[in-house]
């Protein structure tokens, strides 16, 4: 075998490497390999932005290596993580609308604060 011929591994193998303490680094490794592009695919099509893109690609990537080992098995490993991926995008977009609406709320509050001082000080 020539030195740079792929060695590809199924996500059944990668799995079985990962139960394994011994090998869990190189099987994440090889999962993430496979599947960041296409983590990132998903999470830019929610989000938009390519910076919060690629920050939401590696908080996705933290969350399947802390979750890795309870994966059941039930679906497909590649559907769980696109389910990852999507639920990062949209708790993102959650978080920013809740930030905006709180912004809005401050900035009016803050606004009818200063209208009333200027109300009460003139005469």
């Amino acid at each position: 075998m020539s030195p740079m011929k792929k060695i590809a591994f199924t996500d059944q193998e990668a799995l079985a490497m990962f139960s394994q303490k011994a090998n869990r680094n190189f099987a994440f490794e090889i999962i993430m390999k496979k599947y960041r592009l296409k983590v990132c695919q998903i999470i830019s099509k929610i989000v938009k932005d390519a910076d919060d893109a690629e920050d939401l690609t590696q908080d996705a990537f933290i969350k399947i290596w802390q979750n890795l080992e309870y994966f059941r098995g039930d679906s497909q490993l590649s559907t769980w993580i696109h389910r990852i991926a999507t639920n990062e995008g949209l708790n993102f977009l959650r978080n920013k609308k809740k930030m905006t609406m709180v912004d809005i709320e401050e900035s009016s509050n803050s606004m009818n604060h200063s209208v009333f001082q200027y109300l009460t000080i003139t005469p």
